[in-house]
């Protein structure tokens, strides 16, 4: 008991931190001035979307998880996923602020969180799907995964159509090869070897790639809107559907998923 409740405060915890760095980079001119302007905008779009949508997704979790609902924890789980790929994203692509080290502070948290929380689900709780949601779970998480590297490939065959000697490697894209696709992969395999780390893996994973999507397509929007500049169509209708797929499927593994401690067995 002690240790589940030191769980729920620790992620209680990084929901005020992101809360708190999130409302003063929407309201605050200067926090990223020294960015450029596009990177600028949305910077404060992507805290825009923390605060509407991860906010309050985080709050209804974190009241579930209190409850004990074990769904509950791998959404959470999820969130930090999403919080430790985009924080990590946001401190290697903009320029230090004042919030540096409590961003820093989010990842450790989150880091911390998923490791506490993931091995007590998994030493403690057994789970089981429908074999064919299992394999809506696995294409819908291997096309998703995938899609980060179309859109390497995507700059890389655009700068060389244009003639430039220099293939300009993104923050996004390197954690997208180098963690986010392996991990799902990983995941989607260990599921379709009937094993518990397989479900608690590929749930968490589309949890994150709803979050991550939802972020780009208010990013891409408010790009648009603030500077003028043209909306990505390609990327707001990709990032759109992978978005809706995986809460799509999300919805169903959560709904269908049984969970029963080990030790019932």
């Amino acid at each position: 008991m002690k240790s589940f409740k030191k769980q729920w405060v620790l992620f209680a915890l990084i929901l005020v931190l992101v809360f708190s760095t999130a409302l003063v980079g929407w309201l605050s001119n200067t926090l990223y001035s020294d960015n450029p302007t596009n990177l600028l905008i949305k910077l404060r779009y992507y805290d825009l979307s923390l605060l509407i949508i991860f906010f309050p997704a985080g709050v209804v979790g974190l009241i579930l998880s209190i409850l004990k609902n074990q769904r509950a924890r791998l959404f959470s789980l999820g969130l930090t996923v999403y919080l430790l790929f985009s924080y990590c994203v946001t401190i290697f692509t903009c320029q230090q602020n004042n919030f540096f080290l409590i961003y820093v502070a989010i990842l450790a948290l989150c880091a911390f969180y998923f490791l506490e929380v993931f091995s007590d689900i998994f030493i403690s709780f057994s789970g089981t799907i429908n074999h064919r949601i299992k394999v809506f779970v696995s294409i819908s998480l291997l096309f998703s995964a995938i899609s980060g590297i179309g859109f390497l490939l995507a700059d890389a065959i655009n700068l060389l159509s244009n003639h430039s000697s220099e293939i300009q490697v993104k923050a996004p894209q390197v954690f997208d090869l180098a963690f986010i696709l392996p991990f799902t992969i990983y995941g989607v395999v260990r599921l379709l070897r009937k094993k518990d780390n397989g479900i608690w893996l590929t749930s968490i994973m589309m949890i994150f790639f709803v979050f991550i999507g939802i972020s780009v397509i208010i990013m891409e929007f408010g790009l648009s809107i603030k500077s003028g500049a043209k909306l990505d169509a390609g990327k707001v209708y990709s990032f759109s559907f992978i978005s809706l797929l995986n809460l799509i499927v999300a919805f169903f593994t959560y709904s269908n998923l049984s969970i029963k401690p080990i030790r019932d067995q």
